[in-house]
This record gives C-alpha cells, sequence and structure tokens, in this order.
C-alpha cells in the first residue's frame, strides 16, 4: 500500500471509531475521573506537556492499567478526544502552529473478540502507553490479563506444526467432500475509500435527527435512493461498532 493509502486507512479508521459511543463513554469516563490532575499538570495528549519523573510514577501506578485496557479494547495506540477531526492529511492542529496526527493502530490483528499482537511484545507496548514514557525498567504485570490463550510446548515445535498442519488438510478435505470446492476468501476486505465518505455523511445526518428518506432526498434529489442511503447507513453502523479495525 502507498503512505497516502496507509495514511487514510488510519483517517478512516478513526472517523468511524470516534463516532463509536462506547468509545467516547469510555474516553469521557477516563477523562473524567482523573481530570483534576490532568488540570494541573497537563493533558497526556499535549505534545507540549512535559511531566517529571514523579508524575510518569504517578501515571504508571494509577492510570497505565486503564489506559492499556481502553488502547487494546479500542485498537487505537493513543487514547484522544473523539472531537478531533484528522482528515485525509493525517493532521490535526491543536494550537496554531502544533499539529498531531492520527494514531496508529495498538494491535497488529484483530478476530472477533481475540486479539493477537504480531511481532511486537507486548511488554513493549505496554511500557509506552499513550506516548507516556517512564526510563527506569518497569514490566507491566496485568499485561498478561489481556492474552487469551497460553500454549505450553512441552515437545518439538515442528511437531506441533506438522500436526496442525496434517489436521487443517484432513479438515479441508472433509469440507470438500462433504459440500464442494472451498469458497475463495479475500484475506482482507476491501478498502471502499471512495464511498466511506457518503457512509459518515449519511450517519452525522441521521444523528441530526433527519429520516433516511429525508436524507436520500437531501443527498440525491435528482434520483430515487432510499435503498442505497439505507445500505449506507447499514455500513457505517457496522465500521462503527467495530468494523473500522479491519480498514486497511
Amino acid at each position: 500500500m502507498t503512505i497516502q493509502g496507509e495514511r487514510l486507512a488510519l483517517c478512516y479508521r478513526w472517523e468511524f471509531l470516534r463516532r463509536n459511543q462506547e468509545y467516547r463513554n469510555a474516553f469521557d469516563a477516563f477523562a473524567s475521573k482523573h481530570a483534576e490532575w490532568f488540570h494541573m499538570r497537563g493533558w497526556w495528549y499535549d505534545p507540549e506537556t512535559k511531566y517529571s519523573k514523579e508524575d510518569k510514577r504517578y501515571i504508571r501506578e494509577h492510570m497505565a492499567r486503564e489506559a492499556f485496557f481502553l488502547q487494546g479494547n479500542f485498537d487505537i495506540a493513543k487514547l484522544i478526544p473523539y472531537e478531533w477531526a484528522f482528515g485525509k492529511t493525517g493532521e490535526y492542529e491543536l494550537r496554531p502552529g502544533l499539529f498531531v496526527h492520527v494514531p496508529k493502530r495498538f494491535m497488529f490483528r484483530s478476530h472477533g473478540d481475540v486479539h493477537s499482537f504480531g511481532v511486537a511484545s507486548l511488554a513493549e507496548e505496554a511500557k509506552t502507553l499513550s506516548g507516556w514514557e517512564e526510563s527506569e525498567e518497569w514490566t507491566p504485570e496485568y499485561a498478561d490479563a489481556l492474552l487469551y490463550f497460553r500454549v505450553d510446548i512441552t515437545f518439538p515445535v515442528e511437531n506441533l506444526i506438522a500436526k496442525f498442519e496434517r489436521e487443517i488438510r484432513n479438515a479441508r478435505k472433509a469440507f470438500s467432500q462433504t459440500y464442494g470446492r472451498l469458497p475463495r476468501r479475500e484475506l482482507r476486505p476491501r478498502r471502499r475509500f471512495e464511498e466511506f465518505d457518503c457512509y459518515l455523511r449519511v450517519w452525522d445526518l441521521k444523528q441530526q435527527g433527519l429520516s433516511l428518506p429525508k436524507i436520500a432526498r437531501q443527498l440525491y434529489p435528482e434520483i430515487e435512493a432510499l435503498e442505497r442511503v439505507t445500505d449506507h447507513y447499514r455500513r457505517a453502523k457496522e465500521l462503527i461498532a467495530g468494523g473500522y479495525r479491519e480498514i486497511e
């Protein structure tokens, strides 16, 4: 994928996520819970905020566990206000002349409720929670709670892999014999960058109180477009509810 494509994927992923009510509630709860502390020492998402060693220790002991959980839950590298709109540039002007960039994803792959971290180690990801680096070495004991599977290998890995491959071959053969040829499957959902803006526009108008028939007449006054608008709303709802994770 081109650099521009990667940036667009990040921007659209954020655009759908920031409309997710669960994320909004979680962000508000976290920010309001620690609001007094952040008001005195600066908000974590402000690049110009500088924390002392004691501040970092306090964050590590009283906030990091919660922040790490939220990052993993919503698949985002940094907790940021949902009001921020990065647009297609991938930048947001926080203050005149001060720009922040759309955060990359936190988990490398997500499948339903099970998250896998790819190559990066969990400890390294947790070590830089929301950009809160700590110079002293530390290992978050709570990190293991996010791992769904732990495999105890007491025999050669080659044997384990061979067994898995054999079982997969047998399963594929049994499926083919019963149901016919296996259906082809795309490794990644197709990106629909050109349609995402339509999805978002329909969603936002619906949140403003307009009915789908009114939205159809407003956006497509010259054609009968209720079915199209209904489909756009359905797709927006799916992406906001969690489908944003699959935008690559």
